[in-house]
């Protein structure tokens, strides 16, 4: 299924974080799901648009990895067995570079 967003809203690929440390201890389910989490830019909208009628472009592009504030940031959905959030560009924090 592709799914094209609207307006200023960002499609992003939710990249899970590693269940085992450099060391090789098995971390549970549930740890680091509340902090930071990192995303692949799957698609974006056209733009967030001003008062004045003026579409104010994206900074971040598609394929970019970035950063946004915890899994209850945007709206998730599972699509084709993938975890996908939609959010706007205002719920980034980074691009990793």
């Amino acid at each position: 299924m592709k799914i094209k967003p609207i307006g200023d809203k960002i499609l992003l690929k939710v990249i899970e974080p590693d269940k085992k440390t450099k060391g090789g201890i098995l971390l549970p389910e549930n740890v680091g799901k509340e902090n930071v989490s990192r995303g692949k830019i799957l698609a974006v909208g056209s733009g967030a648009v001003t008062k004045s009628g003026r579409i104010v472009p994206f900074e971040v592009a598609i394929g970019d990895i970035v950063l946004f504030n915890g899994r209850y940031t945007g709206d998730e959905f599972i699509i084709d067995g993938e975890t996908q959030k939609v959010l706007t560009v205002k719920e980034i924090i980074a691009i990793e570079e």
